[in-house]
């Protein structure tokens, strides 16, 4: 798989489920969780040398992703989105951190690539964090998809390129 391979991969998925939403249509201002991330995300670059960070279990990488943001605000903002798991050679729902360059710093794999996903503001992710006693933004069924459904609007919730400038 090469750069490229997440993009593509959402953008099929975001056609799939706007085919779906010609037959039932969908009353959200987005299509799909794969919609709200191209529409918001980019590609994250790795590190020419990946540098051991303190990982977490896999299978918690929202959880792995969330505290080590939460607990170097400075240093690492918060990304969900989608990534190439090495060892499946398959893209997944993912989180992770992007380091102040904005390089990938994944504190639960160690062989991912290909990192498309969304930046999120510190105040943002700590409200969700302790309001829903839990972890994961865009897929946030706990709180009936606020992302997804506006009533978080991104401009609240994303960090922007401008944002990162300053």
């Amino acid at each position: 798989m090469s750069a490229g391979d997440t993009l593509r991969f959402l953008e099929n998925l975001r056609r799939s489920f706007e085919t779906l939403s010609a037959v039932d249509p969908n009353p959200y201002p987005y299509t799909s969780e794969a919609d709200f991330i191209l529409r918001h995300g980019r590609e994250w670059p790795l590190p020419r040398r990946r540098r051991r960070i303190q990982t977490g279990p896999l299978k918690d990488c929202f959880r792995n992703a969330a505290r080590l943001a939460l607990r170097f605000p400075k240093r690492f903002t918060y990304v969900e989105g989608y990534a190439f798991f090495g060892p499946l050679n398959t893209p997944m729902e993912h989180a992770w951190c992007i380091d102040r360059a904005g390089f990938v710093a994944d504190p639960t794999w160690v062989n991912g690539h290909d990192y498309f996903g969304v930046p999120f503001r510190h105040d943002y992710l700590r409200a969700i964090v302790l309001a829903k006693n839990g972890y994961g933004l865009i897929d946030n069924e706990e709180m009936e998809l606020p992302l997804l459904t506006r009533v978080h609007p991104a401009e609240y919730a994303v960090l922007t390129v401008a944002d990162e400038v300053r």
